[in-house]
């Protein structure tokens, strides 16, 4: 059985602004498509009259034939509604919105679970050690760049 260590667990983005969902949604595909992570949305609701989403996605990234990086998101849509904004004197479509998602990066070696538990604690002990560490690293750096690119997305799009 592969062996999973959330990185990064838990963290949340909350805000409360006006932005566009589309944006947002491009923005984090590319950001994926762009890293080399195969992605699929693994559930979307609306509620209501739309106005409220929940969404959930999955990405994964081999890091090689024994390490993968997983970043599994949640997200909840309250409150959305369409707007026209102007900016600069030019319209254009935007959403207003209550977003809140909630994100953990694992790293999950063995991923193609070759190995007995045994055997995986003696090759990541004695064979790869520096290797583990440099997973971890890895897959840290991909989970907060990832988190930055939408903190600062949200940031950037408040009016």
């Amino acid at each position: 059985m592969p062996e999973k260590d959330k990185i990064l667990s838990g963290v949340k983005i909350k805000s409360d602004t006006i932005f566009s969902m589309d944006e947002l949604y491009k923005l984090m595909y590319r950001w994926f498509e762009n890293k080399g992570f195969a992605f699929s949305e693994t559930e979307y609701r609306k509620y209501g009259t739309g106005d409220m989403l929940e969404i959930m996605w999955y990405a994964e990234k081999p890091l090689d034939g024994y390490a993968k990086v997983v970043i599994d998101m949640a997200m909840l849509i309250t409150g959305l509604e369409k707007i026209e904004i102007e900016v600069e004197g030019v319209k254009s479509k935007s959403n207003k919105c209550g977003i809140e998602m909630k994100i953990d990066v694992i790293l999950i070696r063995d991923y193609q679970d070759k190995f007995s538990p045994k055997i995986r604690k003696l090759y990541e002990t004695f064979i790869i050690k520096s290797r583990v560490s440099d997973y971890e690293d890895q897959t840290a750096e991909l989970g907060n760049n990832f988190i930055s690119e939408i903190r600062s997305f949200l940031k950037l799009h408040q009016f």
